[in-house]
């Protein structure tokens, strides 16, 4: 996907020159079926898991809500997903990547400006994730990957990126409270 992003050429338009950029074209085919083909095993994967417990709604991945929605309009389980439905997921699934990519690293830039201005919120963020997470800044990944509910603990982070989000609302993401 970084490497499909670093193909795109943002002001393609202004250049009529780089529409005859075949190295361009050609890695941008081959990275898009790159990612089709690792989207396509984790959604096969993912399918023969809900198969098995198709009543495990649970996991809020984007993956998993397409696929618990296949099944719920399913008559029967099919053995395997229908190739239609499979190339309509693949798509969906990597809209959603790169939008959630961009959106995502728009509102951490615009988050990270807001809070170099503000001193007192950005001591306040760095008390509560020191605080949720401990000193230790190394060990942060590893602890959210073990323990992913402990980022509801972080209130004053939370308000902060929803404050980004009401000042900057072009960059907001799709995303309802719970």
């Amino acid at each position: 996907m970084i490497s499909q992003i670093r193909w795109q050429q943002p002001n393609g338009d202004l250049n009529p020159l780089s529409l005859i950029h075949l190295p361009r074209f050609f890695m941008q085919w081959w990275n898009g079926r790159q990612m089709d083909r690792f989207i396509g095993k984790e959604l096969d994967k993912r399918y023969e898991e809900l198969k098995a417990d198709s009543y495990d709604d649970r996991s809020k991945a984007v993956i998993d809500l397409i696929l618990q929605s296949y099944l719920q309009k399913a008559e029967k389980k099919p053995k395997t997903l229908d190739p239609d439905f499979r190339r309509f997921a693949i798509i969906q699934i990597r809209l959603f990547v790169f939008a959630g990519h961009d959106s995502t690293s728009s509102t951490i830039c615009y988050c990270l400006y807001l809070l170099s201005k503000n001193q007192e919120a950005l001591s306040r963020t760095c008390s509560e994730h020191d605080k949720v997470f401990g000193k230790v800044k190394s060990s942060v990944s590893s602890k959210l990957i073990t323990e992913p509910q402990i980022a509801n603990d972080l209130p004053y982070t939370t308000a902060v990126i929803k404050e980004t989000l009401r000042l900057f609302p072009q960059h907001r993401l799709a995303v309802k409270d719970p």
